[in-house]
């Protein structure tokens, strides 16, 4: 009988440890939504938009992105990426 207990307590823990490393080792069925991803990756994307991952998830239009690049940080790019894109936008309206 004590051979039998042995035998179903180390089963049944032997599984639990098996499951546990896997579980902690692959953070896509962690806690971790996203998985391996880095900041940049493309989460998302169809024929107009494209979104990347970063501390929140940011979807850009994708022909802004091929045109005026990325939005800038510094606001005398951020000036230039906007009339960039208000001379897109004036273009695609006026075909």
């Amino acid at each position: 009988m004590t051979k039998y207990l042995f035998a179903l307590l180390l089963a049944v823990t032997s599984s639990a440890v098996i499951a546990k490393s896997t579980f902690s080792s692959n953070s896509v069925w962690g806690n971790n939504t996203y998985g391996q991803l880095d900041t940049g990756d493309i989460v998302y994307q169809d024929d107009e938009i494209i979104c990347l991952h970063g501390k929140s998830n940011k979807c850009y239009d994708k022909e802004v992105l091929a045109k005026c690049g990325m939005p800038p940080k510094a606001l005398e790019e951020k000036i230039k990426y906007q009339d960039c894109k208000k001379r897109l936008a004036a273009k695609t309206n006026n075909q």
